[in-house]
């Protein structure tokens, strides 16, 4: 289990990207648009599953100060059954990346190993299995990521939040970008998860909010030269298998060490990308697979309803999300290999505001601690 930070954290080495598989899936998974919310499915695999995934949201009293009111998501006609994949990373090359700003080799400066520059644009590859891209531009340090605190604080400001529009380009159109130039460099099959509108205004309000609390000196503000700076969405990724997304978050293995999640981070300007985050694709061996039949709606519901009435509850509960996911689970550090495991993600959200997450596997229900 663990608690979602308040704080947006972007850190080197958080993310995934993953080459998409090609021919083989329980059926038909994957979509358009990827993951949808899903009504009623055909089964294909097993005739019992007809009964286990039939609706898209749940409401009900799951146990003492426990409820449920959550979105139930799958793929688009999921059958009840999802492949384990055997998968490995495949890290990024300066090569591969120079077409997201349509550069040569030439054009680029190398700093060091791992490090490369363009003008005022930084390349940095980190080359393990728990490496990552980062982009940086100069003019990144000066953005605040979105932060959830802010939300009462900001409501005035008509153009600040998730799903919100700013005035330089629409966010459907940003979405459409992005994903395009993320497929240039070869990350494929991609789920917009978030984005948000932060504009210049939410910058500014940060800024005075830090000089008030010490954190930042008066004379670093930069006050009225956010104008000429600009608006920014911060885009939130991930990746897609069978129609099935990657799980965001880092997990920790059982030996400590730390693996990527699925998520990607980018900030947008006027200008373009100014920040990404991917981490090394993991792409999966497509012959090395194992059906899994998952656990339907009942059967998981059954699962959180023990883990919670087995620890003491000092605060009150909602379910508000089940989704399906993949975890990458390492099974072999020195040699680089992984397995793509189904796994339920159950989202929860304590009466403060507070979201808690559990993993449990899809198949038997066994929770995952990450």
């Amino acid at each position: 289990m663990k608690r979602k930070s308040l704080l947006s954290l972007f850190c080197v080495g958080t993310c995934i990207a993953i080459v998409g598989c090609s021919g083989k899936q329980a059926q038909n998974l994957s979509t358009e648009n990827g993951y949808v919310d899903y009504s009623e499915i055909t089964t294909q695999v097993q005739i019992e599953n007809e009964s286990k995934n039939k609706s898209n949201h749940i409401s009900m009293e799951l146990c003492e100060n426990v409820k449920v009111d959550a979105n139930v998501k799958v793929p688009d006609g999921f059958s009840g059954s999802a492949y384990r994949y055997d998968a490995y990373v495949a890290p990024f090359t300066l090569e591969n990346i120079l077409p997201l700003f349509e550069l040569d080799e030439k054009d680029v400066e190398k700093l060091s190993e791992n490090l490369y520059r363009y003008q005022d644009t930084f390349f940095e590859i980190s080359n393990d299995i728990c490496g990552s891209l980062v982009i940086n531009t100069e003019s990144v340090d000066y953005y605040y990521k979105y932060n959830s605190d802010y939300l009462e604080a900001c409501t005035d400001m008509i153009d600040f939040g998730e799903n919100k529009e700013l005035a330089f380009k629409k966010s459907e159109l940003v979405k459409t970008e992005v994903c395009e130039k993320l497929k240039s460099i070869g990350i494929n099959n991609v789920v917009v998860k978030h984005i948000y509108a932060l504009p210049v205004e939410y910058h500014q309000y940060i800024e005075k909010t830090y000089i008030e609390s010490g954190m930042m000196e008066e004379n670093k503000q930069l006050g009225e030269r956010w104008n000429s700076i600009g608006d920014c969405y911060e885009i939130v990724l991930t990746t897609e298998i069978d129609g099935i997304p990657i799980f965001e978050d880092t997990y920790v293995a059982e030996d400590d060490t730390a693996f990527n999640g699925g998520k990607i981070q980018i900030l947008f300007s006027e200008e373009g990308i100014k920040y990404l985050n991917a981490p090394n694709q993991y792409r999966i061996r497509e012959q090395e697979y194992e059906i899994v039949n998952v656990l339907g709606n009942e059967e998981i519901l059954d699962v959180i309803k023990n883990k919670m009435t087995s620890i003491i509850l000092t605060d009150t509960y909602t379910v508000t999300e089940l989704e399906l996911c993949y975890l990458p689970q390492i099974i072999n550090k020195q040699l680089g290999d992984f397995w793509m495991l189904p796994v339920w993600n159950v989202t929860l959200i304590a009466s403060d505001g507070t979201s808690i997450n559990y993993l449990f596997r899809a198949d038997n229900g066994e929770e995952i601690q990450w």
